[in-house]
């Protein structure tokens, strides 16, 4: 099962290669991995487009016009990261009790 995590939270979704008698249980942990690293992936490309709009809004050559049009928008990007944190931390609590659970599976 850690196997499943791990290929999960590298971004690896399960192809169903397992026995039938582990089939469902690999699929649910490496689902749960999965979830995770898709909410940090995410998180992570949101990030960077607001670095963007951040960086574009230093530039002399805006209009106020176009200076609005981008704080709108940061403002839109900013609802929407947390949004995805909110869905991250979800993902996590989801995995942590997964973890928390699986001993007798061993």
């Amino acid at each position: 099962l850690d196997n499943a995590v791990e290929m999960g939270l590298r971004g690896h979704y399960y192809q169903s290669v397992c026995p039938p008698e582990i089939h469902r249980l690999f699929q649910r942990y490496n689902r749960a991995a999965y979830d995770v690293y898709q909410c940090r992936a995410n998180l992570e490309k949101l990030d960077n487009k607001l670095d963007k709009k951040e960086d574009k809004l230093l530039s002399d050559k805006l209009s106020d016009d176009d200076r609005s049009k981008i704080r709108v928008k940061l403002r839109s990007l900013d609802r929407e990261r947390e949004r995805l944190r909110d869905d991250l931390y979800s993902s996590e609590r989801r995995l942590d009790r997964l973890l928390d659970n699986r001993g007798g599976y061993y």
